[in-house]
């Protein structure tokens, strides 16, 4: 597994030891907003895996896309899973969640994306709207942990 991650840098400064994560794209040497984001790319099971926590919103989603796309060892090929279970707020609007699934997918059109949000939460619904919207477009399944995602995920190579 590899991941990329730097501090903030308020959080540099003010604990070196409890410092909030960023997804960095070290060919670039930028830190992704002020998101907390961390990437993982897992290519032995051919999956990024996005975990997301703190307040996210639109423009976080937006900056992410490009970003995302040159952390070492990402493919477009590989499933996309993102991990909403830490975040405190999702700032969507219907029509923001619409855009986003109507966009252009950052992957082949052959690669699975799932979203994991805790059952019942707002973050879940969310997550369903955008499958929805996203029927026809990609494949989308959303489902309420990590186990549950890279299980989908490794079927979803057994079967493709």
């Amino acid at each position: 597994m590899i991941a990329h991650q730097v501090p903030s840098r308020q959080s540099l400064a003010a604990d070196l030891g409890h410092a909030a994560w960023h997804v960095v794209t070290l060919s670039r040497g930028r830190i992704l907003g002020d998101v907390p984001i961390e990437v993982s790319v897992d290519e032995s099971a051919g999956m990024v895996l996005l975990r997301l926590t703190g307040a996210i919103t639109f423009a976080d989603f937006q900056r992410a896309r490009a970003d995302v796309q040159a952390t070492p060892g990402w493919s477009a090929h590989y499933a996309h899973v993102l991990d909403f279970t830490q975040i405190t707020a999702l700032e969507l609007s219907h029509d923001e969640v619409e855009k986003l699934a109507s966009a252009t997918p950052i992957f082949a059109p052959d690669a699975l994306q799932v979203l994991v949000a805790r059952s019942g939460s707002v973050h879940f619904g969310l997550s369903r709207m955008f499958e929805a919207y996203a029927d026809g477009k990609r494949a989308v399944r959303v489902v309420a942990t990590l186990e549950q995602a890279k299980a989908v995920v490794a079927e979803h190579r057994r079967t493709s």
